[in-house]
């Protein structure tokens, strides 16, 4: 009999993005199963659960629940789980079994760090801490997670380390020629990420008004959607920036603004093993990243892409100002980017990736 195997996470859409390959994979082999919250209209998940943000809200309770009798009902083998808010749900569902199926937890970046503040960090801890009786192992992406994990014994097993789930170069034109070097002071940048507070698109926005001060102009294109789009199209107002800020929504084509920009910068508080970066850096730019975990992972600075203090936008903009007239910098960090990128492509990571999965299900 074919082992039944359940991969869940909070949206179907985070599995589209990383787990398609080895879905289709595990397919051929294994009687695969999708939890998660689909998008209206979308038909991908086979358990779609309406997943709400907030952790401890009363919709959760009832859904734990319900996840209970789903598992009560298939009895699963074992359990891959994605994303903070849909693995502990899925883990407090478990918790309540008789019959437990084995269970992976597959770290994209833990919402919290060791610079995270004392209640953001306690409260996701503990999450973590009352769900470890039925997690077997954890994957992390990042270096810090896998230290935060090994010091809190977040698991029974063993802690393994990827390289992701691999960037699909496939839907890349690397043909296409990169933007030349610009000698002036209009500058254009880009970030791709969900409009939120994990992602710091308010720095940004603070970053191009007070660069101005230099007679530096920015013009900031930021790639994405999220709760905090309102917030941050009145800020841009209020820095008199509007402007100088373009909200472009959704858009998979990351390489059509990589290749019009001069720059790419990052300003996240938290991240895993950031895609964006990866594929800036695969795409050929010059990538400006905060130094929190996950792009310290991936980059060295003024080697491979140019690192700043988290949150520190003086600093940012005294490396801005050393790397934008250094042809000669700008051209060793493009190429060393590139090349380090390619560790991390899809057809690089996917056979190793596959043995571990394998391995768990074994």
């Amino acid at each position: 009999m074919r082992k039944k195997v359940l991969v869940v996470a909070s949206t179907s859409d985070h599995l589209k993005n990383f787990h398609i390959p080895y879905i289709e994979n595990l397919k051929k082999n294994y009687d695969v199963k999708i939890m998660a919250k689909d998008k209206e209209g979308d038909h991908f998940a086979d358990y779609n659960i309406n997943f709400e943000k907030k952790i401890f809200s009363f919709n959760n309770i009832k859904i734990v629940h319900q996840i209970k009798k789903i598992l009560e009902k298939e009895k699963f083998d074992i359990v891959f789980v994605n994303t903070t808010l849909a693995a502990f749900l899925v883990r407090m569902a478990i918790k309540k079994l008789k019959e437990k199926p084995y269970v992976v937890n597959i770290v994209h970046g833990y919402l919290f760090g060791e610079r995270s503040c004392f209640i953001r960090k306690t409260g996701f801890l503990f999450a973590e801490k009352i769900t470890k009786s039925v997690t077997d192992n954890i994957v992390v992406m990042n270096e810090e997670d896998e230290d935060i994990a090994k010091h809190h014994k977040l698991c029974k097993g063993e802690i393994i380390k990827m390289k992701g789930m691999g960037i699909d170069d496939s839907r890349f034109n690397t043909t296409k020629s990169q933007k030349k070097f610009n000698t002036g002071n209009d500058y254009e940048v880009s970030f791709v990420g969900e409009l939120t507070d994990r992602k710091n698109q308010k720095f940004l926005i603070n970053f191009v008004k007070e660069i101005s001060k230099y007679d530096i102009n920015i013009k900031l294109n930021l790639i994405g959607d999220g709760v905090l789009k309102n917030k941050l199209v009145k800020l841009a107002t209020k820095k008199k920036v509007a402007d100088r800020v373009n909200f472009l929504g959704y858009d998979n084509d990351i390489q059509k603004y990589i290749s019009s920009s001069d720059y790419y910068i990052s300003a996240s508080k938290i991240e895993g093993l950031p895609f964006n970066i990866l594929e800036s850096m695969y795409l050929g730019a010059v990538v400006f990243a905060s130094d929190t975990k996950g792009n310290v992972d991936l980059i060295d600075d003024l080697e491979n892409g140019v690192l700043y203090k988290l949150g520190d936008i003086k600093d940012l903009i005294a490396k801005f100002r050393l790397v934008k007239n250094n042809k000669e910098l700008q051209e060793k960090i493009r190429k060393n980017a590139k090349e380090i990128s390619k560790k991390y492509l899809l057809n690089a990571v996917f056979d190793e990736n596959m043995q571990i999965f394998e391995n768990f299900i074994r």
